[in-house]
């Protein structure tokens, strides 16, 4: 039998068996990701995404060898040589991209990041939102979904800093969103919520374009009791996360029209401005106690 293999090999040149070689290490490798390409179209493309990286490693070690057999250093030592020098330089150079490529295999290999998800990346310009539009060997394509344009970050950078993955929703309703309103204490706590669901209600009926879940309806919450405003927060869901900031700006629009014809300032309420007022008719106040009793008489 292993004359057999000689006899086989005989017509091959040193060169042209290492490339054999590689190449049957390689397919041996990508196999199992080959079986997965029947597992839908999301893994289609995670399996699409980590050969490319099989076949970056194999295009480099086939240039290496091709250079082998072109400088025509056939012997053991000088081949060597040739080897221990790239390795020497691959090792001194580990630093710039040894990291993103793992970084990358670790993201690809995730279930959390896939093409098409919408993230929000806290630390980096107000909290970007944008959408995963391809992860490569060495970064990360994002498009900016505010201003239209793309953002490569390194893979690296990527796993340093904390992401939210808005497209995996914690239940069927969709992404929870949140608007906060300050409101003053001349409004009661029925007043306020009665405009918020009208606002709700007349989005339903007239407002296709705003694409809010129609089904939950929107949940109002008083938050905190501040020295001058009660701290307001109107939750909504919404799935269509592509249009989440016109939903959110749309949104935003409607209840500040609704607000302004009912009457209802959503302006905080200043101390500074009444100081102000005070101050222009020549009375300074002398301590804290008499600047509150001063306000109190003007209001």
């Amino acid at each position: 039998m292993i004359t057999d293999w000689r006899v086989l090999l005989e017509g091959f040149s040193g060169f042209e068996i290492s490339l054999m070689v590689v190449n049957a290490i390689l397919l041996l490798i990508s196999y199992p990701l080959f079986n997965k390409l029947s597992h839908g179209h999301m893994e289609e493309k995670k399996t699409r995404l980590r050969l490319n990286v099989f076949r970056s490693i194999n295009a480099l070690i086939i240039a290496l060898l091709g250079s082998l057999q072109v400088l025509e250093l056939n012997s053991l030592l000088q081949a060597g040589g040739v080897i221990g020098f790239v390795g020497v330089l691959m090792a001194l150079t580990q630093a710039s991209w040894a990291p993103d490529i793992i970084s990358g295999l670790i993201i690809l290999n995730s279930d959390l990041l896939e093409e098409g998800d919408v993230v929000q990346l806290e630390g980096m310009d107000s909290d970007l939102i944008g959408m995963i539009f391809k992860t490569k060997m060495f970064h990360t394509e994002i498009l900016n979904i505010v201003n239209n344009h793309r953002i490569m970050i390194r893979n690296a950078k990527l796993r340093d800093i904390a992401i939210h993955n808005l497209s995996k929703f914690a239940s069927a309703r969709g992404l929870r969103e949140v608007l906060v309103f300050n409101i003053g204490y001349e409004h009661d706590a029925e007043t306020v919520k009665k405009m918020f669901n009208e606002v709700f209600e007349r989005v339903v009926e007239s407002r296709t374009d705003i694409d809010i879940d129609h089904q939950h309806p929107i949940e109002v919450r008083a938050d905190s009791a501040d020295n001058y405003a009660v701290k307001w927060k109107v939750f909504y869901y919404t799935k269509n996360l592509r249009r989440l900031l016109h939903t959110r700006q749309e949104l935003l629009e409607e209840i500040l029209q609704s607000a302004k014809a009912k009457g209802i300032s959503l302006a905080t309420p200043l101390m500074h401005q009444e100081t102000r007022s005070m101050l222009s008719k020549g009375g300074a106040p002398d301590s804290h106690s008499d600047t509150a009793s001063l306000l109190n008489q003007d209001s």
